[in-house]
């Protein structure tokens, strides 16, 4: 029986979704769900799932257009600073932060005009110093890490921004932000997946984001990702099916 786990489609979105319903028909173990819906690869439709099933985020403001009172309107229910994002970004590309209405108004002007970039929507800032990323495969926790910025005027904890990781054991970690991850991981149909959780002082958790294609560390000695992901597949391999 074949197995087929499409490490990135990136723009192929469309044929991911054509292999994922053919693989399905005739009964294909396919990795991940999320590809049956085409449509729920973009950030903003992944906020709406969590939303629908429960998972904290951020509040979250969406429109097809925004107009000088629309944007008020979301400052009214967000506050500044204002987190602007592009929906179909990665890496913390198409990230931005709005500290006063001009600054937000430029911002999203800028986005919409670039029509290869997609829909924008806009967040409540989440005050932080590092966020988790948890790695999950399938119902199970596959690595844990911290991600930190070391940037001055950074606000993004994005490794690939230079924020800097810190693997941990996955029994330091409170049990509420792994039961998260892997809430977050099953609603958004993403068996392989990397959990991006914000823990506030007051205890708070707040999800930005069910990653499909998690950057993995390939330093085993670091890392046990890679470890994890060939353990999953190979039991995927085995009993023939998914967690």
């Amino acid at each position: 029986m074949e197995r087929i786990y499409p490490r990135k489609v990136g723009e192929h979105k469309g044929l991911a979704f054509i292999l994922a319903t053919l693989c399905a028909n005739n009964q294909i173990t396919f990795l991940d769900h999320f590809h049956l819906n085409s449509f729920t690869t973009a950030k903003v439709v992944q906020m709406f799932i969590f939303a629908l099933n429960g998972v904290p985020i951020p509040k979250t403001y969406h429109c097809s257009t925004y107009s000088k009172k629309q944007l008020k309107h979301a400052v009214e229910f967000l506050g500044f600073p204002v987190v602007v994002k592009q929906a179909n970004t990665s890496q913390g590309t198409g990230v931005f932060l709005a500290k006063n209405l001009p600054a937000l108004e430029k911002m999203v002007k800028m986005v919409l005009e670039n029509k290869n970039e997609g829909n924008v929507f806009l967040q409540e800032f989440i005050p932080n110093d590092f966020e988790y990323r948890i790695f999950t495969t399938g119902n199970k926790i596959g690595a844990a890490e911290k991600k930190i910025r070391i940037k001055n005027g950074e606000f993004r904890n994005n490794v690939s921004l230079g924020a800097k990781e810190e693997f941990l054991s996955i029994t330091s970690v409170k049990k509420n932000i792994l039961a998260t991850a892997l809430k977050a991981s099953f609603v958004s149909g993403i068996q392989v997946a990397g959990v991006d959780i914000v823990e506030t002082k007051d205890g708070r958790l707040f999800v930005f984001e069910a990653n499909s294609c998690p950057c993995l560390t390939l330093n085993e000695k670091i890392s046990p990702e890679l470890k994890s992901l060939a353990q999953y597949l190979k039991k995927c391999e085995k009993n023939g099916t998914i967690e």
